[in-house]
């Protein structure tokens, strides 16, 4: 087997992601046997009612990732907006040491 392709196979992150990956499918899997009375049989659905529920599937999936990137920016706006705050108060006196200490407890969620 190339040694790069061994390489992507056994990358910690890879394996991440597989894990993450197999979780989501068991989940689905619990809520499609709780939901439907059988297993998901192709021949049960038309074409078109396979192409529209996948559709209608990814657009959820679009939705989520804008909300997602919204998030992320927020996160980012706000981590940017501390970090400038905490340069601007190094290294003036006590007080702001205070201050420091603060905004880095709310930057890393520990308020």
């Amino acid at each position: 087997m190339d040694e790069n392709l061994i390489k992507h196979i056994y990358h910690p992150f890879y394996k991440k992601v597989d894990k993450l990956v197999d979780d989501v499918r068991l989940m689905q899997l619990q809520k499609g046997a709780e939901k439907y009375p059988e297993p998901f049989t192709p021949s049960n659905w038309t074409g078109k009612e396979l192409a529209i529920h996948a559709l209608q599937e990814l657009r959820d999936g679009q939705v989520y990732v804008v909300g997602l990137l919204e998030r992320i920016e927020e996160l980012e706006t706000h981590s940017s907006q501390v970090s400038k705050r905490i340069r601007e108060l190094i290294p003036q006196d006590l007080e702001d040491y205070v201050e420091i200490m603060m905004l880095l407890d709310e930057l890393e969620g520990t308020e």
